[in-house]
């Protein structure tokens, strides 16, 4: 059996006297989509930051296709749209893309050849010369994806990526997601507070409630 694009085992994380995280345990498999769904405040955010190694659990193991989590292997492997997002805005698409790849040294001509794919594939290769202030709210969250994928990761981790966004804007952006899920084999793990959504996109849906996770 092919071992799991990502495992979670026993991953526990308090905040003073809160327990944020209660000993959860759930995989991924490869070319999997699931999502995690909750109230504001459940934990989604903390449990999604951990695998992306943003911030660090109280106790638990997480694998990413076998790897340590830490390691720079598994860093490769990941994709990451967090919730809060933030750039230069006289930086154009093509710019932010551009110094993604360099971040992950990825040579020039291919990242800029990747980078147009992946412009074109969102629907944003007409604005990629375009600074981001011009951008819309759903444009912008469209480049977060673009920009998560420069690297061709075989894992994406999106937290609430349509948090705070009207109807028109979320379903753009739900749209491009389902794009991405039938035609890749990407294994992508999102965070929604919206259980309509989560049902529309995932494989799975599991609910994360009182710092446990349980299956719906």
């Amino acid at each position: 059996m092919d071992k799991p694009a990502i495992s979670v085992n026993g991953l526990t994380k308090s905040f003073g006297t809160k327990k944020a995280l209660n000993n959860i345990s759930f995989d991924v498999l490869s070319g999997e989509t699931v999502v995690i769904t909750g109230a504001n405040g459940s934990g989604k955010s903390t449990l999604i930051n951990i695998i992306a190694d943003i911030s660090t659990a109280d106790a638990g193991q997480i694998k990413i296709d076998g790897l340590t989590n830490d390691s720079i292997q598994a860093k490769l492997k990941r994709g990451v749209v967090v919730q809060e997002y933030r750039v230069e805005r006289n930086f154009t698409g093509l710019d932010i893309l551009l110094l993604q790849g360099a971040f992950y040294d990825l040579d020039y001509k291919y990242a800029k050849e990747r980078a147009y794919e992946l412009l074109e594939f969102v629907g944003l290769l007409q604005y990629s010369g375009k600074e981001i202030y011009t951008y819309s709210t759903g444009m912008k969250k469209r480049l977060q994806i673009a920009k998560a994928l420069i690297h061709n990761p075989s894992i994406l981790l999106l937290d609430e990526p349509t948090a705070e966004l009207d109807r028109n804007i979320k379903n753009e952006v739900w749209g491009y997601l389902n794009k991405l899920k039938e035609t890749t084999n990407l294994s992508v793990l999102i965070t929604t507070h919206d259980s309509i959504e989560s049902k529309k996109l995932g494989d799975r849906v599991l609910k994360l409630s009182n710092g446990s996770l349980s299956e719906i």
